[in-house]
């Protein structure tokens, strides 16, 4: 890739033991310097979306974007999701989503 490039994606995300999918993560990323995304991204599960918002950089183990909103239970979300940097058999990359969520909109969670 060179820059400028933008590379859309879409992937299952499952619960930290891999054993129940629990949503999707969708979004794009444009390549900005030689190792560096700004991506946006949305991840879905049945309760509502998160949008996520920032830098991604491979040269790092780990990035954090900006949590920038959500919709439904998340209604009001901020806070920050950390991206680790993937892992996996060499042929698939798993990404990893630590997220710390802070909702600011709890009348949200009876809708």
């Amino acid at each position: 890739p060179v820059t400028g490039d933008t590379m859309g994606f879409e992937n299952e995300l499952f619960s930290p033991d891999f054993g129940q999918r629990v949503g999707i993560s969708t979004g794009a990323c444009t390549l900005s310097s030689a190792t560096t995304w700004t991506c946006i991204v949305t991840l879905l599960f049945n309760l509502g979306q998160i949008m996520l918002e920032g830098k991604y950089f491979e040269d790092v183990e780990s990035s954090v974007l900006a949590i920038t909103g959500g919709t439904d239970f998340f209604l009001g979300a901020t806070g920050a999701a950390m991206v680790i940097f993937p892992r996996g058999d060499g042929n698939i990359p798993i990404f990893e989503f630590r997220i710390n969520l802070i909702l600011t909109d709890f009348n949200a969670m009876t809708r």
